[in-house]
């Protein structure tokens, strides 16, 4: 059957019959449905066998829960929800479900096929039922998403079947409706086709209206008559009602029998008859056909609405207004939302199509569907109970669609705004009325009704100034509207109003944003300047920002007490807000007035931030007042950027106080906290920008003096390093003691390096000024902590920094060392003079008992620098054997064979300390002796004599003798090898140079003389090692 259904569906629509086909189709689907419903029943009391004790019980159900097929009548005031899930089950289910609990019951088994034709029976019956009952929720959610307000009818049309489903009548419905439907469209057809020979076009419609009435009224009397078929005799009175609209329709615009006036007078006498039975009998049928009947048909049937739309806007007006006690009288609030949809569909068509002259009495309608739209939600809402939602909904489709009507019919801006504004106070009167008014009369839900009075007041009054005042000025009118709101709100306890005010404000401050930033951009001008500011609608802007936002913060806080958490937050950030936007005018003002130097005082907002942020708690403010330190910077880069480089000589004016200003202001934040805020979070970031300030301070001048003074930067870093110190010496910070370390080490390498200039480069500058003036500030220095006394009496000052100041000790010393060789270097241009001067110093600051305090310890490196100094000494007379002069040289080389032997031989405390500590003992006699040896035998072969080879092995076998009798102490028995090496020498040089160069007379002298001494010697040598013995 279902096929054939398909079937026929498609021939009407090859046969253009669309509505034919439509119908045929759903009869046999509802046929074929019904007959297999049939069929499944039938199978399942067939194959089910019951015991007799089950007999019994089913007896007993069927006493206490019957079950009926036959139509019941159902009121016309019930409503037609739609059934649960849980209890939507069918007389068949409920059937099966009985059985299956007595089968368990009475533990019966039933046969296999029993079981078999019961499970898929149940199975086929819930999934069935389950299947619809989904569809049924998925599209009714699906339809309520999309189609809002017409959810409602349809979700009703839906609860509608499942109502009849419930009771076994889903074919009588369908039925039902598919017979008015296809008696419509017959009784169409019929007027405009039949009786073509009998009847002429007045005889047709006259038939018509009489069979309409006959309808009509056999309707009304089976309703009297037969209680229980109301709802059928509902559906013929709404039958008669549309065979009416159908029967004008070809009594006016299709047959021309009477003017589109009278058709339209008939039309609306046809609506009231319809309201009229739609209260009588209570029927929503009716009503709904009247109520479209009454607001489409003069569009489809009359010409009245394109030719006098005033009047079709009037009449709509009127219906509408008629729906809405017709709607509370039977209890209906579907036919209210449908009269508010119809309402503005229509007027939005009319205004769209009929071509109307704003007039008075135009705008007069739209106000008063306005009004009777917002009485429509208004019971929708209390007296109906709607849903709130829903109704907020409909309540913004309304404003929109006054917004738009009253666009569209407006001759300007000017009148649209003021209409707006006269809205603006119908709606704040109505809530002084109801505030004042309707609460002493005990009025229900007056709160409500004061919310959406004010609310819609706000936004009537902010789109009218949208429309009037300049783009420029909206965020200052705004901003005032959404304070007021917003007192308001919180005056009367209304989280709405306060939500609407909030969203005011909100657009006011980014609108006066969006203005203040075009300010700025627009007031940019070529460097150095950037900035060249005047006083217009930007800085009013500003202004009604800083305004805004402190009076939004003084009003949260006066309601305190009834703020929720977020407000509560917004109380203190638009608190914060207001003090940087106060900051920010501040330097803007100051920018209007004096575009160049304004930037010199944009370091005061910062001091009164901080007073703010400590006074208040804010922590975030405190930050963002330090972030003003960096505003300084921008005239200097700028400058920097004008003039190429970051001179400070060629920089403007304005850069140059700038960077001075920023950088005192390091020490003055410091000073301000350490003053005023000793337990701020941020007190050790501001004690790091005093560092900061004393770190750069030796330094700050630097680039100048070498920029412009290059020949003075060794004396300027002296000078720097001193001040570093002395900066050290007040703060006692170790930061800035290794800061002054390292100015110290510059400047002295500096110093050394520019007398290797000065030397050998030509240079212009002081560099044996710096290198004595280096030495004299590290020699007061020292001595001012008194380094070179061993028990010091000092302050508790100079006790502090003593043991920072005395590990300069030793590099002052080298210091002095370097010094003193260039010096005497520079001043007798002789390397050996430079070299023996430093071996001096190295012997006195052995010597010295003043440095011996500090430097005891280094006892050993000085003497390796000594014996260092000495081989170089050695060497240096070998390099210059042609060129020196004994005399000149003698007070050199002697005094440093004395030492030698000194510090080799000697028992003395401070030397046997400096033997322990530094070269040992035998390899410093061994150094001294051979220092001595080739300090002879340069002298020797220097003076270039006939004797000089004689006279050399005489010395070495002197020596060599010497050594001898070193050994005859047991402490020097290691000598003995180093002796026998002199004689050897000295032998080994007779025997194979000597022989064969000498003459007699030399051959007589070197033998005479080396026996005789060999024999002395060997005489004293064994009187002394006798008497030992």
């Amino acid at each position: 059957m279902g096929i054939i259904a398909i079937f026929i569906f498609i021939i009407g629509i090859v046969m253009e019959e669309y509505f034919y086909g439509f119908t045929i189709a759903m009869f046999f689907y509802l046929f074929d449905s019904n007959h297999k419903l049939k069929h499944r029943v039938f199978l399942l009391e067939k194959n089910t066998h019951i015991p007799k004790q089950k007999a019994q019980l089913d007896k007993e159900n069927s006493i206490d829960n019957p079950i009926t097929n036959e139509p019941t009548a159902i009121p016309l005031t019930e409503s037609f929800e739609g059934p649960t899930i849980s209890k939507a089950f069918s007389a068949e289910e409920q059937y099966t479900n009985e059985h299956t609990q007595i089968i368990k019951e009475q533990n019966l088994t039933p046969p296999e096929s029993t079981l078999h034709s019961d499970e898929k029976s149940i199975v086929t019956s819930n999934n069935h039922h389950l299947i619809s009952r989904c569809l049924s929720k998925i599209s009714e959610t699906i339809l309520s998403t999309i189609f809002g307000p017409i959810t409602a009818l349809l979700s009703s049309f839906i609860d509608i079947y499942q109502h009849y489903k419930k009771q076994g009548k889903a074919p009588a419905f369908f039925l039902t409706i598919a017979g008015i439907i296809t008696l419509v469209m017959g009784f169409g057809y019929l007027l405009q086709y039949s009786f073509n020979e009998y009847l002429p076009p007045s005889g047709k419609v006259v038939c018509a209206y009489l069979i309409c009435i006959t309808l009509m009224i056999f309707a009304m009397k089976l309703h009297k008559k037969r209680p229980d078929m109301s709802e059928f005799s509902a559906s013929l009175i709404g039958l008669s009602l549309i065979l009416f609209y159908l029967s004008s329709y070809f009594l006016g615009p299709f047959y021309q029998l009477t003017s589109d006036l009278v058709t339209f007078i008939l039309l609306s006498l046809i609506t009231l008859i319809g309201y009229i039975l739609a209260k009588q009998y209570e029927t929503r049928i009716v009503a709904f056909i009247s109520l479209l009947g009454g607001a489409i048909a003069p569009i489809l049937i009359s010409g009245t609405a394109e030719q006098t739309p005033l009047l079709y806007l009037s009449f709509l007006c009127l219906i509408c207004i008629g729906a809405l006690p017709l709607a509370f009288s039977i209890r209906w609030p579907l036919l209210s939302q449908m009269s508010l949809v119809l309402s503005i569909a229509m007027v939005e068509f009319i205004l769209a199509q009929a071509d109307l002259t704003p007039s008075f009495f135009i705008l007069f309608l739209l106000h008063i569907f306005f009004y009777q739209l917002l009485i429509n939600i208004y019971f929708q809402w209390y007296k109906f109970k709607s849903s709130h939602a829903n109704c907020i909904i409909q309540l913004s489709t309304i404003v929109a669609f006054i917004l738009l009507t009253l666009e569209q019919t407006t001759l300007n801006n000017t009148q649209y705004a003021y209409l707006l504004l006269l809205n603006a106070c119908i709606t704040g009167s109505l809530f002084l009325i109801s505030k004042f008014k309707l609460k002493k009369m005990q009025v229900p839900h007056t709160q409500e009704i004061n919310i959406i009075s004010i609310i819609l007041s706000g936004l009537f009054i902010g789109i009218a100034l949208l429309m009037m005042i300049s783009p420029n000025f909206l965020g200052l009118i705004w901003g005032v509207e959404g304070l007021l709101l917003l007192f308001l709100g919180l005056y009367f306890g209304y989280p709405s109003v306060r939500k609407e005010a909030f969203l005011l404000l909100f657009i006011a401050i980014l609108i006066s944003i969006i203005n203040i930033s075009t300010w700025l951009f627009n007031a940019i001008a070529p460097l150095p300047i950037l900035f060249k500011l005047t006083f217009d609608s930007g800085y009013l802007n500003l202004l009604s920002l800083v305004c805004v936002s402190f009076t939004i913060g003084k009003i949260l806080q006066r309601f305190s007490d009834v703020l929720t958490p977020l407000e509560n937050l917004g109380k203190t950030v638009f608190y914060q807000l207001s003090y940087i936007l106060f900051s920010l005018f501040f330097m803007l003002s100051l920018a209007s007035i004096l575009p160049e130097g304004f930037w010199l005082l944009i370091i005061l907002p910062l001091f009164y931030l901080t007073y703010i942020s400590h006074k208040k708690d804010w922590g975030n403010i405190e930050k963002i007042a330090l972030l003003h330190w960096f505003i300084l910077l921008i005239p200097i880069i700028a400058s920097a950027l004008y003039v190429g480089n970051f001179h400070f000589s060629m920089q403007t004016t304005v850069a140059k106080i700038a960077r001075i200003e920023a950088f005192l202001s390091l020490w003055a934040i410091a000073y301000y906290y350490r003053k005023f805020f000793k337990l701020s979070p941020l007190f050790n970031l501001a004690q790091k920008l005093d560092t900061l300030f004393f770190l750069l301070l030796p330094i700050f001048f630097l680039p100048s003096v070498y920029r412009n003074i290059p020949e003075a930067i060794t004396l300027a870093l002296w000078v720097s390093a001193l001040i570093s110190i002395i900066i050290f010496y007040k703060l006692k910070r170790d930061i800035l003691w290794t800061m002054a370390k390292i100015l110290v080490f510059i400047a002295a390498l500096t110093s050394l390096y520019a007398c290797y200039l000065v030397k050998f480069n030509s240079w212009q500058g002081y560099g044996l000024s710096a290198l004595l003036l280096g030495c004299i500030l590290l020699f007061i220095l020292l001595l001012s902590i008194k380094a070179f006394t061993t028990s010091p009496e000092l302050s508790h000052s100079l006790k502090t920094v003593k043991h920072k100041i005395v590990s300069l000790f030793i590099p002052t010393c080298i210091y002095w060392g370097i010094s003193l060789f260039i010096l005497i270097y520079g001043m007798s241009n002789d390397l050996l003079y430079g070299l023996f001067s430093v071996l001096i110093y190295c012997i006195l600051l052995l010597v010295l008992p003043s440095f011996r305090i500090e430097l005891k310890k280094h006892f050993g490196y000085i003497s390796y620098c000594i014996w260092i100094l000495s081989l170089a000494l050695i060497l240096g007379l070998w390099g210059k054997i042609n060129s020196i002069n004994l005399l000149y040289m003698s007070p050199v080389y002697l005094p440093l064979l004395l030492g030698l032997f000194l510090f080799s031989y000697s028992n003395n405390p401070l030397c046997v300390l400096t033997r322990r500590l530094g070269v040992k003992q035998r390899i410093s006699m061994l150094l001294s002796h051979a220092y001595l040896t080739s300090f002879y035998l340069s002298m020797t072969y220097y003076y270039t004599l006939d004797l000089t080879g004689p006279l050399t092995s005489i010395i070495l076998v002197v020596h060599g003798t010497n050594l001898l009798f070193h050994t005859l102490k047991a402490k020097y028995q290691w000598l003995m090898p180093v002796s026998i090496g002199y004689f050897s020498v000295a032998t080994a040089k007779i025997m194979l140079w000597d022989i064969s160069d000498f003459t007699v007379l030399q051959k007589v002298i070197a033998f005479m003389f080396i026996g005789s001494i060999l024999l002395i010697a060997a005489y004293q040598f064994q009187k002394l090692k006798t008497k030992n013995e």
